[in-house]
């Protein structure tokens, strides 16, 4: 998937599988938001997380002078449906795209392009019913922390003399 972000940077959502330990994964990288060192950060879902089972994702960001985010992984549920809020936008679905057979995994590629940091993230099933919620609120503040030490340092006047 290529697209444009809010502030109009291109990124780009790669896809690829293999098989691990006799099962086919699929695995997803996001590149274009820029050098803020987060780029392709550690997948929130590692551990113990909550939406894991139906949606394993990643966030990336971009710390540049707004701070941006694609929330992105594999929906595994068929007819399921993912909503992420921020601190300024509702509870909104995301995009869904079919995955290339040539992965040979079931499920879509499901993303949203954030301006914010996602602070909610929702897994309903096929009849709207809640399968999961996550709180993203405190990720959300670690991540804008983050961002804030890549903010430029503002210019000091300089001394005449």
């Amino acid at each position: 998937v290529t697209a444009d972000t809010p502030a109009g940077r291109a990124f780009t959502i790669l896809a690829s599988s293999n098989v691990r330990q006799g099962r086919r994964k699929v695995s997803f990288f996001a590149a274009g938001l820029g050098a803020s060192g987060l780029e392709g950060s550690q997948p929130a879902a590692q551990g113990p997380g909550p939406a894991t089972r139906y949606f394993p994702w990643t966030l990336t960001v971009g710390c540049q002078r707004q701070t941006e985010s694609i929330l992105y992984g594999q929906l595994k549920t068929p007819g399921a449906t993912v909503l992420v809020a921020t601190a300024t936008t509702p509870l909104t679905a995301i995009t869904e795209v079919p995955l290339p057979a040539a992965l040979r995994v079931a499920g879509t590629l499901a993303y949203a392009v954030l301006a914010g940091l996602p602070t909610e993230l929702v897994v309903r099933d096929a009849n709207g019913t809640t399968l999961v919620r996550e709180d993203l609120t405190a990720r959300a503040k670690r991540e804008s922390e983050y961002c804030e030490g890549y903010a430029e340092p503002a210019s000091q006047p300089s001394s005449g003399g």
